[in-house]
Order: C-alpha cells, then sequence, then structure tokens
C-alpha cells in the first residue's frame, strides 16, 4: 500500500518515506488503498483526496457506483481510549445519520448510505468495519457524486469568478447555520481539502462538505481555575448523550493541532480561548481569501507549522488587493479575517447576510427533466443486444443451409 504523510503530502510506495520537516514524524504517515484493492465488496477506484482524518477514494459496489471515505489508522492508544481517527469516522456517521432520520439533512452533506449491500437501514449501523491486512479499518459508504475537492479545483484554477465564489460560500453559510441550529456544532476545521465542488447544469459551483469538523457547545461560565473536561470530538455525547463540550485548555494541543493545519485555525485556538460562532466566520473568510487571490492567506506548503501559527498569530498575511473587486468585498473578508473574534461578524448568519448585499441570493438549482429515451436507456441498450445477437444467429444459420 502507498505511504502519504498526511502533513506535507509527501508519498511512497514502498513505505520508506522520509520529509524534509521536522513535525512530520513517523506517526503522521498513512496507508492509502490502491486502485482494484478489495475493501470486503467494495472495490478500490481513484483515490481523490487524503485528508487529516481520512481518505475518500471512488469506488464500486457491485455496480454501484459511490464514495468512500476511510479512516486513518490509529495508534493503539487512542484504541484504547475510544479516540482518534476512527472515533472521528463514527462520530461523523451517527451525526448524518441522525440528520437524515429526522429529515434535517442538507443538499451541502453528502448522502450516506448503508455500509453493507445486505444492511437496508442506517439505523442498524451507519459505519462499516473490516479486518484489511491484519489491521481494523472503518469506513462510511456515500452516493456517488461527480465532482472534484476544492483544492484541486484551485490548483487548476486558482481564481473562481467571484459571483461563485459568493454563492459557493452562501451556501456553506446556510449548512453551518443548520448544523449550529441542528446539532450544536461549530466546525473550527474549515478547508479547501475538505469540500467537493459540483457543477450545476448553469455552471454554478455546488459544495459538499466531507468532513464534520470538531464537535462544540461554547459554555462562557468557565474560568480558568474551574477543572475542564476531558476533550470530545464530533458527534461524541458521553454517557448521557447530551451536553458534548471539548476542553479548551486541550482543544487546539490534542485536536485541532492533529486534524486541522495552522494555516485554517483561527487565532484565538491557539490562544486557549473559548471559541465563539465567530471561528467558522473566519474560516470562510479564509476560503473566499484563498478563492478570491488564488493563493492561501498563509503560506504553509514552503513552512514549518511552527512558522505558520506564529504567522497566523501576527496576522503576517497580505491584503486583500483586487481592483476589478468592489470595497465592499474586500470589507467583508477582511472583517471576517480579523485577528480579534469581537471585530468579526458575530455570527454566520451576520456574515451570509452581508454577502447576500452583494453577490444576491443563491439561485435555485435546475433539474434537468429526464426523457422517456434516457429514463430506459439500459433496457433499450439490452434489446439492441439481443436484436443484434438474433440477427447474428440468422445470418450464421443461413451460411450453413
Amino acid at each position: 500500500m502507498p505511504h502519504i504523510c498526511t502533513h506535507c503530502g509527501l508519498s511512497s510506495y514502498d513505505g520508506n518515506l522520509w520529509c524534509q520537516r521536522s513535525e512530520c514524524s513517523a506517526g503522521n504517515l498513512t496507508n492509502t488503498l490502491r486502485r482494484g484493492e478489495l475493501l470486503g465488496e467494495i472495490e478500490i477506484g481513484t483515490m481523490l483526496r487524503v485528508m487529516r482524518t481520512g481518505t475518500v477514494y471512488e469506488a464500486t459496489r457491485g455496480e454501484e457506483l459511490i464514495l468512500l471515505k476511510v479512516a486513518h489508522l490509529d495508534t493503539q492508544e487512542d484504541l484504547d481510549h475510544d479516540r482518534g481517527y476512527a472515533r472521528y469516522l463514527k462520530n461523523e456517521a451517527e451525526i448524518l445519520q441522525r440528520l437524515a432520520a429526522t429529515g434535517r439533512s442538507h443538499a451541502a452533506l453528502p448522502k450516506l448510505l448503508p455500509p453493507y449491500s445486505q444492511q437496508r437501514s442506517l439505523d442498524e449501523l451507519p459505519y462499516g468495519r473490516i479486518v484489511f491486512r491484519d489491521k481494523l479499518r472503518y469506513f462510511t459508504v456515500y452516493e456517488h457524486i461527480k465532482g472534484r475537492f476544492l483544492r484541486d479545483i484551485l490548483n487548476d484554477n486558482p481564481q473562481p469568478q467571484p459571483r461563485y465564489i459568493g454563492w459557493l460560500t452562501l451556501i456553506l453559510c446556510d449548512l453551518l447555520v443548520m448544523l449550529q441550529k441542528e446539532v450544536g456544532i461549530q466546525h473550527m476545521a474549515l478547508s479547501p481539502d475538505i469540500i467537493m465542488v459540483r457543477e450545476d447544469l448553469d455552471g454554478i459551483l455546488r459544495p459538499i462538505l466531507f468532513d464534520m469538523g470538531m464537535y462544540h457547545q461554547p459554555r462562557p461560565q468557565i474560568t480558568q481555575p474551574t477543572p475542564l473536561p476531558e476533550p470530545v470530538m464530533s458527534g461524541t455525547s458521553g454517557a448521557a448523550g447530551t451536553n458534548p463540550m471539548v476542553s479548551i485548555r486541550n482543544l487546539y494541543h490534542e485536536w485541532l493541532s492533529r486534524y486541522v493545519h495552522p494555516a485554517y485555525t483561527a487565532p484565538e485556538l491557539f490562544k486557549g480561548r473559548t471559541p465563539g460562532p465567530s471561528v467558522d466566520v473566519y474560516g470562510l473568510s479564509l476560503m473566499m481569501y484563498e478563492m478570491l487571490t488564488g493563493r492561501p492567506a498563509y503560506t504553509y506548503e514552503t513552512r514549518t507549522e511552527q512558522m505558520v501559527r506564529s504567522a497566523v498569530l501576527d496576522g503576517d498575511r497580505r491584503p486583500l488587493n483586487r481592483s476589478d473587486l468592489s470595497d465592499k468585498i474586500t470589507q467583508i473578508v477582511e472583517t471576517g479575517l480579523s485577528l480579534q473574534p469581537e471585530r468579526r461578524f458575530p455570527h454566520v448568519m451576520d456574515f451570509s447576510m452581508m454577502l447576500i448585499s452583494v453577490f444576491g441570493n443563491v439561485p435555485p438549482e435546475r433539474v434537468q427533466n429526464e426523457t422517456w429515451l434516457q429514463r430506459n436507456r439500459k433496457y433499450l441498450y439490452m434489446i439492441l443486444l439481443v436484436v443484434v445477437v438474433f440477427l447474428v444467429g440468422l445470418a450464421v444459420a443461413a451460411e450453413l443451409f
């Protein structure tokens, strides 16, 4: 299996991976699956994206084309404490399952499918597990989406049309507001690496969020001397199943440093401050900045993570400076990127209202009406094949007799 470093992206097929960065320790290596390998009944196709929590593949299950997310392997210590990548993936699946069961899903979320073909409902188990090469692997199965991850799109086209950027961000705003309302999520980990994008019939970019981020409900009455709870990741609810909390003391050092690159981490999280709703305003503004300028706000490919962290804390970035953009767009993004949370828009809803004032509402997606021929083409192909076989048979019979 190929080995890929989840920090710098360097890959090796024989496992001898020597990264050039001090923070790229052996613990950052993850095993990915090759095309044609079988994970139970699922055949691996194209590897689409290696994220810090798992790898997304295009795959097939029987004749069904699907998307597959496989959690990275955990250390034995993480397994013993029921934390790490597998726990992260299980929590994501449980959140998506709960949303689907209550009819509160969203177009910007992937559609979760049962992990096994013989399983009829997600109520039984929303995620799968299987031993592959002596290692227990956890995975989730999603309905196939014809799209690409935003990171790959930006590599090819660093600066999409501004109005498409605005609409893409507005769709994400709507999703984050729904998640905050329904399941108490502040994402805190937004980046182009976790967002798949598809184009609709009118060429509008429609995002799909493939990582649920961190589960957090702020509790303002916490003070420094007060004993803090243990860290809990997305969807973990503890014994009572309610009031999930993330330890502010451990939020960055134990969780975000593992799952989120410093270039996409809000500065208050480095300082151990309780994150509020504006933390996701910062994340959305980072992505808007990157799409509008064609470069990340904080360059990270040629710098160590410690250097990037220092740059984020100092706000050491170039201002958004595009003469073809209105001053209002620049002001919205710069306000969202303020180092002090109280100077940003207080909530994603406020941020989205400002974007609507510039870009307008996102146009509703136009649905293509299939013709009778399109709906029944599979049967027409079968009939055509039968007719061809019949005619060939007649020709052979005529030759013989």
